[in-house]
């Protein structure tokens, strides 16, 4: 394995990756948790042969973040409201809740790794991580205008690439 392309990814990537969990696990703790969990993953794993780290490290959180919601919900908890969330009407309810997030996370991180590099790169910190374009040209170094456009595309590849993803969803809310 070559440590120093593992290393630059995380370098560059890593505050995206933690962002990514946060905005998914609302425990701090265990949003930590998980982040350092798919920090040690990324330095055991076989890499050598992945072309995109930063989308390899994206899918390696998404497994995380999953384990980690598979495991709570075998933990039985006093009360959902305890940590914001409203019971739902019943397990099925909360069951098909759970697995259309899933489905849409994953389609998701699906169709940001299919966009060139610049589009995801400002998606991502937009809308995912809720950094302002004004910042992210700061770190960039590109004008604003060029990171809206970039977005603009990204979010019209977007819309496409999971229409009927959200046609499916609308329909299950309908009924």
């Amino acid at each position: 394995m070559n440590p120093g392309r593992l290393i630059a990814a995380l370098q560059r990537d890593a505050g995206r990756i933690g962002g990514f969990i946060r905005k998914q696990i609302a425990d701090p703790d265990e949003a930590e948790d998980l982040f350092q969990d798919v920090l040690l993953r990324a330095l055991d794993a076989p890499i050598e042969e992945v072309e995109n780290l930063a989308a390899w490290l994206f899918a390696a959180a998404r497994n995380r973040i999953i384990d980690w919601r598979r495991r709570s919900a075998r933990r039985p908890t006093d009360s959902l409201d305890a940590v914001g969330v409203p019971e739902p009407a019943s397990p099925a309810v909360a069951a098909a809740r759970a697995e259309l997030q899933q489905r849409f996370w994953d389609e998701l991180l699906d169709a940001l790794a299919e966009l060139p590099a610049e589009q995801r790169e400002v998606f991502v910190q937009h809308e995912l991580e809720g950094k302002s374009f004004k910042d992210i040209a700061a770190a960039t170094g590109d004008n604003i205008n060029t990171l809206l456009s970039r977005k603009r595309y990204a979010a019209l590849y977007l819309r496409v690439r999971l229409k009927e993803l959200y046609a499916e969803f609308s329909n299950v809310e309908d009924s």
